[in-house]
């Protein structure tokens, strides 16, 4: 206590731009200079105890922190770093002092925020707090960046079989091996589903072709009369059925069905004019298109 109030009643200084300090470092400060930070405070306070026969030691860690808001954390920077003495003392052990307290009473109640008032405080730095805190939106932008540094931390960095049993927990109640094989064989078959979707979904849309639009024409008007063509039945099957059943219209159907046959699946001009990607027009089929439209418009039945 006697060194405490040496420090508190002393004309000694708190400041982050300390007196370099030469030869005997411990007199110049103690006896000199007297103006420095946590660590000259904290290594005079453990030079004298150990002068004087007692225990003692300098801890270095943080002291203080930023509580962030995007996430249930708190934000401990370099600049909230701080040295303190432990002493051993008889029947209490290794008990804590901080002498920083006896000079720089804020820097321990209030941490770092305490001393942003002082020019001296991460003067090198272009993104401290203390450059920062007149500036919102650069204000925002480093706790933005700082909580993403936290995330990529946790979830990548530290990302180790603890955090993925906590994950799974969190869905799969009590993890076990069939838990996480059922979880697995189920995410499995949902992305199977999305990706078959997606292939039925970009699937080319192609409309029908003009002489398909015809021939499906031809056909409804022969189911309004009664003739129904079955499913899957080809052309010229169903015209060859039409024939016997109404003799009368024979040779036009059969006409119309060679026609269509001979257009679609012929190995000329003309299929290849129908298998192109570019839309088909009228001009383009020729003149056995204009003879299959003649044909069905000319068919009464």
């Amino acid at each position: 206590n006697h060194i405490l109030n040496y420090f508190h009643t002393e004309r000694f200084f708190y400041t982050f731009r300390p007196t370099p300090l030469q030869t005997n470092t411990i007199d110049q400060f103690l006896f000199a200079t007297r103006n420095g930070f946590c660590v000259h405070y904290a290594g005079a306070f453990v030079f004298l105890l150990r002068s004087a026969g007692i225990p003692a030691r300098m801890v270095g860690g943080y002291q203080g922190g930023e509580i962030h808001e995007s996430g249930r954390y708190i934000s401990v920077h370099q600049y909230d770093a701080h040295a303190w003495a432990e002493v051993w003392l008889k029947g209490k052990g290794w008990v804590r002092f901080d002498p920083t307290a006896s000079v720089a009473p804020a820097r321990i109640l209030d941490g770092a925020e305490g001393l942003l008032g002082d020019e001296s405080f991460l003067a090198d730095s272009p993104l401290s707090a203390g450059k920062l805190r007149n500036w919102p939106l650069l204000s925002n932008l480093r706790n933005s960046l700082e909580h993403l540094d936290y995330l990529w931390t946790k979830w990548v960095i530290g990302y180790n079989a603890t955090t993925q049993y906590q994950f799974l927990g969190r869905f799969l109640g009590a993890v076990t091996p069939e838990k996480i094989a059922y979880a697995l064989a189920g995410l499995g078959g949902g992305c199977v589903l999305v990706f078959a979707l997606l292939l039925v979904w970009e699937r080319p849309r192609r409309g029908l072709d003009p002489v398909d639009k015809l021939y499906l024409k031809h056909c409804k008007y022969l189911e309004k009369k009664g003739i129904k063509r079955h499913v899957g039945e080809a052309p010229y099957d169903f015209a060859r059925r039409v024939s016997k059943e109404h003799p009368a219209i024979a040779s036009q159907v059969i006409r119309i069905a060679a026609l269509y046959v001979k257009i679609k699946y012929s190995k000329g001009q003309i299929d290849t004019e129908i298998n192109k990607n570019a839309p088909l027009n009228h001009a383009r089929l020729g003149p056995l298109y204009y003879q299959l439209k003649q044909q069905i418009m000319a068919l009464r039945v």
